[in-house]
């Protein structure tokens, strides 16, 4: 089973200017942006990259709902898995095809992959754990400007995936979120299916750019990929 978590789906629409923001080079470090622990920038990677982590992830889940009882077992086997420290071997589909999410938690590292290869500014994730997690449900923290954030709203619609600004961090965010895994890793692959779109926005002017630059102060379905690998076809960042 997949855990699922009780948590209120709403999708924000309306904002002001101040809530769009993205960081200039200056303001990345190894540690990212915004102030969050254990986490580091993840800025454009190449599509091949973004496939690879979206695929692992598929089928990182569709593993643990097969394998998993409760969200405490999801969340011990999950860690393991991220880690490649399972105590039993995976089965050799799934170990053929599982290459690894690049030291994110599954569930949201598509997500991230899938923001950051399209133009966002992923700043932290986290899927949520069943003992001392900083977030009761799967969320991803990003940046980004006016014109992409409106593109993205239906797309977390269609998801089932909540949209809000946050600004707890300092600087001003928005945030992804979810009533489990499933929903996430489904906005990750619409994310991705449509990144050409999504990439073609038109071009932010100088006066824009200065005002976000401000200093700092098909859904997945895990029965049937199971179905079809039978058949033989980390802390949070």
């Amino acid at each position: 089973m997949i855990p699922t978590y009780d948590v209120d789906i709403h999708v924000r629409e309306t904002f002001e200017s101040t809530d769009f923001w993205q960081p200039a080079p200056s303001d990345i470090d190894e540690e990212g942006f915004a102030y969050f622990q254990d986490a580091w920038p993840i800025l454009s990677p190449s599509v091949a990259d973004t496939a690879a982590v979206i695929a692992s992830e598929e089928v990182g889940l569709a593993f643990l709902e097969w394998t998993c009882r409760d969200a405490a077992q999801f969340d011990e086997v999950a860690r393991d898995l991220e880690a490649f420290v399972l105590n039993e071997p995976l089965p050799d589909d799934v170990a053929d095809a599982f290459t690894g999410l690049n030291g994110l938690e599954v569930g949201v590292a598509g997500l991230v992959y899938a923001l950051a290869c399209t133009g966002y500014y992923p700043a932290a994730s986290c899927r949520s754990h069943a003992e001392r997690s900083w977030s009761d449900c799967p969320v991803v923290f990003f940046a980004t400007a006016e014109p992409r954030l409106r593109n993205l709203i239906p797309l977390a619609v269609e998801a089932g995936c909540g949209l809000d600004a946050n600004n707890s961090r300092g600087v001003p965010l928005f945030v992804l979120y979810a009533p489990s895994t499933v929903e996430m890793a489904n906005l990750a692959r619409a994310v991705f299916a449509q990144r050409t779109e999504l990439r073609a926005m038109p071009k932010t002017s100088r006066r824009q750019l200065s005002r976000y630059r401000t200093p700092l102060p098909t859904q997945l379905n895990l029965f049937d990929m199971l179905t079809r690998s039978d058949s033989g076809e980390r802390p949070c960042q």
